[in-house]
């Protein structure tokens, strides 16, 4: 038999079984992909500027949807880092209070996303005044939408720059709901940013629970209960003695009344039991983080990281992987 014959029949049949098992059972891969919930946080920073920290933003991807929970400072640059190709598909964006050190960022996701192809309408989730900021942005750079579509006719479309606003039932609630994921929003104190809210997002039997900005309240224990994954404001010892170098003692205990500090967190994980905390919205040097650790394990024995910039978490059923670059994950230890 002549061997050129034979392995050209078994390279088509090799081929033939692949592509027939790529065929008839694509369900099963993409299902099994998309059971999981990723979190990138895309900002772990505070309003004063640093280069290593940007702006609070975070990213959780779920049942093929980008959902982005605040968008302060270069959110945009953090999420072209991250996960280029979402920049012109996000168009959901859930505000947690109105302070400009979550905010700063929206214009860029806004128009950006637009001049990159959005063609779907974006979407503003928020505490009273999402709809002034939003409106108003939009009235703000008319003048760039007019020489852009008008003019050039560069992007060819307006679709993407429609805005759909939902500002929050005032006692919280579900806000989102569809293919399988669900955001529900509930208040939080911040003392004179009213209303604020933290978000629980559930999917597939994964959740994950964003603080936002606030101090202790009964609502983070009623919402945290049980979710795999608390993404946790904290204010370390670090960033108020920073703060003393900016305003007087007074407005300086002032700020700190309306946060948690570590000790704060650790009673709440102990309370609410999740599978792994983490900080952020912080000010993170190696020396702080080491404290912060050491103070929030005085309660907490469970899984608890120090939040960074550009890092990922993977919720599985069975695992939690945290991913602090895109070269490198860990299994998160004690979680099963």
């Amino acid at each position: 038999m002549d061997r050129r014959w034979v392995f050209k029949w078994m390279r088509s049949v090799i081929l033939f079984g692949a592509a027939f098992f790529w065929v008839c059972f694509p369900q099963a891969s993409m299902a099994e992909e998309s059971a999981e919930m990723r979190i990138t946080l895309l900002g772990t920073g505070t309003p004063p500027v640093s280069t290593t920290q940007f702006g609070a933003a975070t990213l959780i991807e779920a049942g093929g949807h980008a959902l982005l929970f605040d968008c302060g400072r270069g959110c945009g640059i953090r999420l072209m880092q991250a996960r280029p190709k979402l920049y012109k598909k996000i168009n959901r964006l859930f505000l947690t209070h109105m302070h400009s050190d979550h905010m700063v960022g929206v214009p860029d996701i806004y128009m950006n996303g637009w001049l990159l192809g959005r063609t779907s309408p974006f979407y503003a989730y928020g505490p009273v005044g999402t709809g002034h900021f939003m409106t108003g942005l939009k009235k703000a750079f008319q003048p760039d939408v007019y020489t852009r579509n008008e003019l050039e006719k560069l992007p060819p479309n307006t679709e993407g720059l429609e805005l759909k606003i939902q500002e929050n039932p005032a006692a919280g609630g579900v806000v989102f709901e569809e293919g399988g994921v669900k955001v529900t929003a509930f208040l939080v104190d911040h003392a004179a940013a009213k209303p604020a809210y933290g978000y629980r997002i559930d999917y597939n039997g994964r959740s994950a629970m964003l603080t936002g900005d606030t101090k202790t309240t009964k609502t983070l224990e009623g919402y945290g209960r049980g979710v795999d994954v608390i993404v946790h404001e904290v204010v370390p010892t670090a960033l108020i003695n920073k703060l003393k170098t900016i305003y007087p003692p007074a407005q300086v205990q002032s700020i700190v009344d309306h946060h948690m500090l570590a000790a704060d967190v650790g009673r709440l994980l102990v309370e609410t039991k999740p599978r792994l905390g983490v900080f952020s919205h912080y000010l993170s040097t190696p020396e702080s983080n080491a404290q912060l650790l050491s103070e929030t394990r005085n309660y907490w024995r469970g899984a608890i990281e120090a939040g960074a910039d550009l890092m990922q978490i993977i919720v599985r059923a069975d695992e939690i992987q945290v991913c602090p670059d895109s070269m490198v994950c860990r299994l998160v230890k004690g979680v099963h």
